[in-house]
């Protein structure tokens, strides 16, 4: 009996040492995948109160993001990072900040604190020139940036650009979230002397990013390109305005003031309109999810050159939309316009999946998808090659109120 038993213990010790093995494989993996969870993270504290000769710790905070991220780079920190941004004494004025922090292995996460009130972060009658947070980081690896419950306005640049290197596609940035942040009064709209931008949010060579559940609330520069889509013949007091301001500007030129001769002089960068998100560049398979846009003078989302496998889903279009609500553009020739070295690719894979659509920025019936190319009218197709687009499951419903009086 002892010898069977020994003989059985010999046959199944090989088996009981490569269970056992693979136990410790299994828990080491854990343990290294799960440690930036487990970690403490480093955090830093701002506040409009806040000084920027402080430390940046709970009871010292910090005034404004240059100092959080000359903090960060200075200490270079080996775990998750979480910048608790205070969202009840006042709002930050006037801030930007171009950011090139990040760790591939950990999280660098912005948040409101508390976190069931946004931070805002209001530019005020002298807006800077700069965006309010660019994100520069081209080599090719997750950069792990999120953004969320933030309450941006009255920018007339770009409110958020993550930028990769543009002329290569190896030059990437990605893994970024941004989530719960409200957009409004982006472009330069009400100080149309200033010059413009093309969006309120910008990835350039950007990928696998999360936007979702964001809101964009008038989205719009003082543009005088010729509307393209179907429109009523009324329009609301406000876009009323809008037309009558660029026909004077178009017909009395002589008798125009100063300042409007100053607004004719930002014509030094084409006068178009505004886009929301812009996915440019080999910016490949981000997701736009449960976002609503609201009176959007422009695309709700532009798709450029070779930017693959981008999501659109579960959105709400309200007012949005002017060549259409989403858009592809690529430069297929040596175009003046075409401001990079190489011809331009039609982006393939976009995915426009549950949406609703309700009434275009002059309260037609809105285009929900174009392509684009220069010197061009917009291509719209009702079938549309499958390669290049899926539309699934949207809606399109008519603009409720009456041209926007009540």
């Amino acid at each position: 009996m002892n010898i069977l038993l020994e003989k059985n213990l010999l046959d199944e010790a090989p088996k009981i040492i490569m269970n056992r093995l693979r136990l410790f494989i299994i828990i080491l993996i854990l343990l290294i995948y799960c440690s930036p969870l487990l970690s403490e993270p480093f955090y830093v504290y701002m506040s409009p109160l806040g000084n920027d000769m402080n430390s940046g710790v709970k009871d010292k905070p910090v005034k404004s993001l240059n100092k959080v991220h000359e903090i960060l780079m200075n200490t270079n920190p080996n775990e998750n990072v979480i910048i608790k941004i205070d969202s009840k004494n006042g709002s930050y004025v006037n801030q930007n900040v171009v950011w090139t922090y990040y760790n591939p292995d950990y999280l660098t996460i912005f948040e409101s604190n508390p976190k069931d009130k946004l931070a805002r972060f209001i530019s005020n009658d002298n807006p800077p020139d700069k965006p309010f947070f660019v994100l520069k980081s081209h080599n090719g690896e997750s950069t792990n940036i999120i953004i969320r419950n933030l309450y941006i306005k009255n920018y007339v640049t770009p409110a958020i650009i993550f930028i990769g290197d543009r002329e290569s596609y190896y030059g990437w940035n990605g893994y970024n979230i941004i989530e719960k942040c409200t957009f409004e009064n982006i472009g330069n709209w009400r100080m149309p002397e200033r010059p413009i931008f093309y969006s309120a949010l910008a990835l350039v060579n950007s990928r696998s990013n999360l936007i979702r559940e964001c809101k964009f609330i008038n989205i719009s520069n003082h543009a005088m390109a010729t509307f393209p889509q179907d429109r009523p013949v009324l329009a609301s007091k406000n876009r009323l305005k809008k037309v009558i301001f660029d026909f004077l500007k178009k017909t009395y030129y002589k008798n125009i003031s100063d300042f409007e001769k100053r607004v004719d002089m930002a014509k030094n960068r084409s006068n178009l309109p505004i886009v929301c998100i812009y996915i440019a560049y080999h910016s490949d398979s981000n997701i736009v999810d449960n976002c609503n846009f609201y009176d959007v003078m422009g695309d709700a989302v532009r798709i450029r050159d070779d930017s693959n496998y981008n999501t659109i889903k579960n959105n709400y279009f309200e007012l949005v939309g002017w060549n259409s609500v989403i858009s592809s553009y690529y430069c297929d020739t040596n175009f003046e316009k075409c401001s990079k070295n190489e011809i331009e690719k039609q982006s393939k894979g976009i995915k426009i999946i549950s949406n609703i659509f309700c009434g275009n920025w002059l309260y037609g019936k809105p285009e929900v998808f174009s392509i684009l190319k220069p010197n061009k009218l917009p291509f719209y197709d009702a079938n549309f090659d499958s390669t290049i687009v899926v539309l699934n499951n949207n809606k399109l419903k008519p603009y409720k109120r009456f041209f926007g009086l009540f």
